[in-house]
């Protein structure tokens, strides 16, 4: 496996790897602070360290859509060329990634959970020039 080093802008305090090309794995519990002050829990184990789970309700995602653009490509072709990160498109999918997670939360708080568990993170192609980016775990409430 080998480490992620663009991940940790989303998850700082955490070790992230990729596995398999496009599956992202993250270890470590990730409290998100909502609007009324209350704890969102979104961590890739199975259970929320410390906490007892009350209630599962299910499963809940968030997904988005990103697109290239020709700026954007301009850029990446120069760095293919003479080498290095495309930061353009680190960009773009930590993006991405905030967006759909934040989808998710939306989700598990409509559904009344304070915490999601077994996270998972994934990309794929669906176009030749975008990429989807789908998080999905699932909503629980702890105590």
């Amino acid at each position: 496996m080998a480490k992620g080093a663009g991940l940790l802008n989303l998850f700082p305090s955490g070790e992230a790897w990729v596995q398999n090309r496009l599956t992202i794995f993250v270890v470590w519990e990730f409290p998100s602070p909502s609007a009324q002050g209350d704890r969102m829990y979104i961590v890739t184990t199975e259970t929320v360290a410390g906490k007892k789970t009350k209630k599962t309700i299910g499963l809940v995602k968030g997904n988005t859509v990103k697109a290239k653009n020709i700026g954007r490509d301009l850029v990446a072709g120069i760095r293919n060329i003479v080498g290095g990160e495309v930061d353009e498109y680190t960009k773009l999918l930590t993006e991405a990634r905030e967006l759909a997670i934040k989808r998710m939360e939306k989700e598990a708080k409509k559904k009344g959970a304070n915490a999601i568990v077994g996270v998972r993170v994934t990309t794929s192609q669906i176009a030749q020039a975008a990429s989807e980016v789908l998080v999905y775990g699932t909503a629980v409430v702890v105590q």
